[in-house]
């Protein structure tokens, strides 16, 4: 008897809350498939592609007249989710294209041509408008980032257009995998897709552009790509941050163009051997590589060197991470940067400028009252072995297991600073104390920085 309470027991305390939980979160699958299936819309696009013939068929000379340009017509497919009831659509421009007809079905089957209102081809989003003759169901936008992983999530879209002969978009369900994931832009013909959401909720061809929702119901972002050996859904998908979206929908509603901040830096990801050397408590924040003749970074005083820390108070653990902060700011806007610089926290006002506005050709500096090295013979330091070139100081050989090559140093590499000291020729090198060279030393290269350990 006493075996028998026990079991009941067990199944009480641990078996039936389970079945609870798995009810529970079916019926919230349910409720949110209600809730925002009728928010999202397939997309076709009627593309016009110009093909030109191959010139150097045997058959060219022949019969030219045959071989005129031609027109060829592409059909796209893809998803998008109604964000204002006037008829404002959010989706991927990769679904549009170049396209000279849109045609959006509703998910009752009601069709309506559109019209594009905002692109940024970069960030790979798009705003169309449709003028409806039928009340819309406007999706309600999440926060993305609150976004956790391994919360619950589902994609939504019309996969493979309307091959299955109904608009009614189709759902998939996953977690979220990952966040802050960033694709190679050479991968992705210069588009800009960083800090994305990695999902293993399906997503297939005819996705794009559909939202990727929480289990509130609210759209947190916009699926965009997969990796996939095959073509198909191999649970690696990605979609873009709806608050990264927001811009493109505040640009298409307000009727202004889109504009992205800038300050003019080049930045280099924090290594350990980096943090050791700044004395960082985490290993996060962006070291100065380069900084734009007259750009917002050079005129807030920005230099090489320096370690940014936050921006605009926010946390920067990459260069991603700068990248989506500035541009998040509108040009023109003064706020604060902090940074490391000889191991003091600093903070300095900048005004962002406007990316793709304000590029300076890089400052031409010239050597004045230029002191020739006297050094005839190559320098070694940390198995290094320097010499001067026509182009400066170059690392002819490392050393098999020194410090140096540990630290990632090539032959090849041309030395710009040591330390905070500019190194244009030997005598730059010799120049610094013993004990310092002797020590750890920051070096930076063509290639970035590398902290040579003692």
């Amino acid at each position: 008897m006493k075996k028998t309470i026990n079991v009941l027991l067990l199944f009480m305390t641990v078996l039936l809350p389970l079945s609870l939980n798995a009810f529970d979160l079916q019926e919230a699958t349910v409720k949110v498939a209600q809730q925002i299936r009728d928010s999202v819309v397939a997309i076709s696009s009627l593309q016009v592609i110009r093909v030109y013939p191959d010139l150097d068929s045997m058959f060219y000379d022949l019969f030219p007249e045959l071989f005129g340009p031609s027109q060829v017509e592409r059909v796209g497919i893809g998803s998008g989710v109604i964000i204002d009831k006037d008829g404002y659509i959010l989706t991927n421009e990769h679904v549009l294209g170049s396209a000279a007809d849109i045609l959006v079905t509703l998910p009752d089957g009601n069709e309506y041509h559109a019209n594009v209102v905002a692109i940024d081809y970069k960030a790979d989003l798009a705003v169309i408008k449709i003028d409806p003759q039928e009340e819309l169901k406007v999706a309600k936008l999440g926060d993305s980032d609150e976004v956790a992983i391994g919360q619950w999530v589902m994609a939504v879209g019309n996969p493979f257009g309307v091959a299955f002969h109904s608009a009614e978009p189709t759902l998939t369900v996953g977690i979220v995998s990952a966040v802050h994931r960033s694709l190679p832009e050479a991968m992705w013909r210069g588009r800009n897709y960083v800090d994305l959401i990695q999902t293993d909720a399906a997503i297939n061809p005819g996705n794009s552009g559909g939202p990727l929702v929480n289990m509130n119901g609210e759209v947190i972002g916009i699926n965009v790509a997969i990796v996939s050996p095959s073509g198909g859904s191999v649970g690696i998908g990605f979609a873009i941050p709806i608050n990264a979206a927001r811009r493109v929908i505040k640009s298409a509603m307000s009727g202004k163009p889109i504009s992205y901040g800038w300050i003019g830096i080049a930045g280099q990801d924090m290594t350990s051997r980096l943090q050791r050397y700044f004395g960082l408590e985490k290993k996060e924040g962006v070291v100065v590589v380069s900084v734009v003749f007259g750009s917002p970074a050079e005129r807030a005083g920005i230099r090489e060197g320096d370690v940014i820390l936050s921006f605009n108070g926010h946390r920067i653990r990459d260069f991603q991470d700068l990248l989506r902060y500035v541009g998040e700011v509108s040009p023109g806007t003064k706020v604060n940067v902090e940074i490391l610089r000889d191991g003091r926290k600093i903070k300095l006002p900048i005004i962002v400028g406007k990316r793709g506005e304000g590029f300076v050709n890089p400052k031409v500096a010239k050597r004045k009252n230029q002191v020739v090295s006297q050094v005839s013979g190559p320098v070694n330091i940390k198995g290094m072995v320097l010499q001067d070139s026509g182009s400066g100081v170059i690392v002819v050989k490392v050393e098999p297991d020194s410090p140096a090559q540990r630290a990632g140093i090539k032959k090849g590499d041309r030395i710009e600073r040591i330390n905070a000291r500019k190194i244009e020729s030997l005598s730059d090198v010799l120049t610094i104390p013993e004990d310092e060279r002797n020590g750890n030393i920051l070096v930076r290269t063509q290639r970035g920085y590398f902290v040579i350990l003692d």
